[in-house]
């Protein structure tokens, strides 16, 4: 895939199609993106390597409010809905629940599905396959994690190239 194209595939539907606030049923723009120097400091702060494509995805197109479903979890934000408060609240329960599933570190909660349903990504590798998470299968962590994508440039480059609805944010 060509990071360049999917950015600007995904720029333009969100220009055309913009997020629908789920409360107000109103379109809503999504944030702005962020400086590339925030998505470095987020890094460094959480100790954690994004792969390229999320980095681009932050500081190119918008820090979250947008995509499938409900949408981007944002990077950097006020409030509590940024993908540091939900890892944070992952590391939590590992220490609060240590005989209960330990939510791996290589695992990025990135979009929020709707009725319990969220997709994470496995940033241990640059393409970040997606996975859809369903918390009820069993006490294995792996268990929960079913592939929706073995990228998340393919996966965003779909939502992007095949609007069907405009989606809640």
């Amino acid at each position: 895939m060509n990071n360049a194209d999917t950015i600007a595939d995904l720029q333009r539907r969100i220009s055309v199609f913009p997020p629908i606030d789920c409360v107000t049923n109103l379109t809503v723009a999504p944030p702005p993106p962020l400086a590339p120097a925030l998505v470095s400091e987020f890094e460094t702060a959480t100790n954690l390597r994004l792969p390229s494509f999320i980095r681009r995805l932050y500081s190119e197109v918008a820090n979250g409010g947008f995509g499938p479903a409900y949408g981007i979890v944002p990077l950097i934000a006020s409030g509590d809905d940024t993908i540091l408060d939900w890892n944070s609240r992952y590391r939590s329960a590992n220490r609060s629940e240590p005989d209960g599933p330990q939510w791996p570190d290589h695992l990025l909660h990135f979009c929020e599905g709707g009725c319990v349903t969220t997709y994470v990504l496995d940033i241990r590798t640059d393409e970040a396959p997606v996975y859809k998470v369903d918390a009820d299968a069993s006490n294995n962590i792996y268990d929960w994690l079913h592939l929706i994508s073995p990228s998340v440039e393919s996966w965003l480059a779909d939502w992007a190239r095949h609007p069907v609805t405009q989606d809640r944010g």
